[in-house]
């Protein structure tokens, strides 16, 4: 969290527009993954913000996964699957398969149902053996 404090610190500093879109995603994941949520909500819709106004779709996409990663966390399933959703159609247009995968792990630590989230998982695992992602490959169940 510090280091993505410092990036969006010097992001804004120097305007540089890019930046600021994924240092507040970045930061974002950082907060929630600590379980400061309300603060993760508001990294997440400044980098919705921020990648809007630069046009980005690339990271609007990697903002929209992490406001769905942060309302799935404030169990808002709903609202967190149409971000979701959205995120991945955005990478998917976009062919970042390497982020359709990280995708796929949001919807599956979203889904509550154990067919619908071993399908995730395994899409996520296809995506990640075919770019030989050893790290992502990691976090997935054997």
């Amino acid at each position: 969290v510090a280091t993505a404090r410092s990036a969006l610190e010097y992001a804004e500093r120097y305007r540089l527009r890019d930046l600021t879109s994924l240092a507040h995603a970045v930061l974002a994941m950082g907060l929630r993954r600590q379980g400061d949520l309300a603060s993760a909500r508001r990294e997440a819709d400044a980098a919705l913000e921020s990648a809007r106004a630069i046009g980005s779709k690339l990271h609007e996409a990697f903002a929209l996964r992490e406001l769905g990663a942060v309302e799935s966390a404030q169990q808002s399933p709903s609202t967190a699957r149409a971000r979701l959703e959205a995120s991945l159609r955005i990478f998917e247009s976009l062919r970042a398969e390497h982020e359709v995968g990280r995708t796929c792990l949001e919807f599956a630590a979203l889904e509550p149902k154990p067919k619908e989230r071993n399908r995730w998982q395994e899409r996520a695992r296809e995506i990640f053996t075919r770019l030989e992602a050893a790290g992502d490959l990691a976090r997935l169940p054997a």
